[in-house]
């Protein structure tokens, strides 16, 4: 129905832009060359007004009607709803079909590129970029960037060195974005060098030590705490009762258990804070590669 009325007003536009040229033949004020682009217009209006499902059901409408009539402008507005409906897989594969001499195709292979980094297809995502040769060196500088924030998201700190050496801080839309890449680096290095089998001896020597390594001192503090009182209980239960009293055995196991668990426990906790940092980081990667794509092309 919505587009229904557009169709409507576009023909009552071109009605009323009518008129009687100097021979007396009928002729449209300003489009005298070349009919609009009646459905593109009408995607515009859509994108426009973030109508991204109505959008996509034009699109598909059109394929369907006449396939022969895909334009690169088509392809953005339907990759473009895509995307901003978190289709990204839809969004890569559309945006693809953009030619990079289209005025859209700069837009078209970042977008793409970042879609699939999102989706962690990150060879896809580097292939994308490393095909395309953009002329501008403000599209030549993001381009860099999102090739050091995915080998970021892969953990291939040369491949980010080689694109970090292109960074120039020259483009205030990109600055802050180079500078967190290289902070996120350094602690990516940092995070590498805990090692599970170093926080693994660090508690077999003193209890709690190996959490405290890695970076949860609480749970370090609460290890030591309970493998010192059930050694002194069991150490006093030996001392006093003997090793066959039933303090001795009840706090004996107690620690055994204590101080085993510690040990495994410190080691499992480097895994996980690991993985708590990856994960974390992803994040702020990703959102670091999203906001020069929403600043250059607003």
């Amino acid at each position: 129905m919505r587009r229904f009325l557009f169709m409507l007003l576009l023909l009552a536009g071109q009605a009323a832009a009518q008129q009687v040229d100097s021979t007396g033949h009928p002729a449209l004020l300003g489009w005298h060359t070349a009919p609009p682009e009646t459905d593109t217009t009408f995607l515009r209006y859509l994108f426009d007004r973030q109508l991204f499902s109505d959008l996509l059901t034009e699109t598909r409408y059109q394929r369907t009607r006449d396939p022969g009539s895909i334009t690169p402008a088509f392809l953005h507005y339907e990759g473009m709803a895509y995307y901003f409906r978190k289709q990204l897989d839809s969004a890569a594969r559309t945006l693809a079909g953009i030619p990079d001499y289209s005025v859209y195709g700069s837009q078209a292979r970042l977008y793409g590129a970042f879609s699939l980094a999102y989706l962690r297809k990150t060879a896809d995502a580097r292939s994308t970029l490393a095909a395309w040769q953009p002329k501008d060196s403000l599209f030549q500088s993001v381009k860099n960037l999102e090739l050091a924030g995915i080998a970021l998201l892969d953990r291939d700190l040369n491949a980010f060195d080689a694109a970090q050496k292109q960074f120039t801080g020259s483009f205030y839309a990109i600055s802050q974005q180079e500078a967190n890449l290289e902070s996120y680096r350094q602690a990516i290095v940092r995070q590498k060098n805990k090692k599970p089998w170093k926080a693994a001896v660090l508690s077999a020597v003193v209890p709690g030590l190996g959490k405290i390594y890695a970076r949860k001192p609480g749970q370090g503090v609460a290890s030591f705490l309970q493998c010192l009182v059930t050694g002194l209980q069991a150490y006093e239960g030996l001392r006093k009762d003997g090793p066959g009293s039933a303090r001795f055995l009840i706090f004996g196991s107690l620690f055994s258990v204590f101080y085993a668990g510690n040990i495994w426990g410190s080691a499992f906790a480097v895994q996980i804070k690991k993985k708590e940092f990856n994960d974390r980081v992803n994040e702020q990667i990703l959102f670091d590669l999203h906001i020069p794509l929403r600043t250059v092309f607003r």
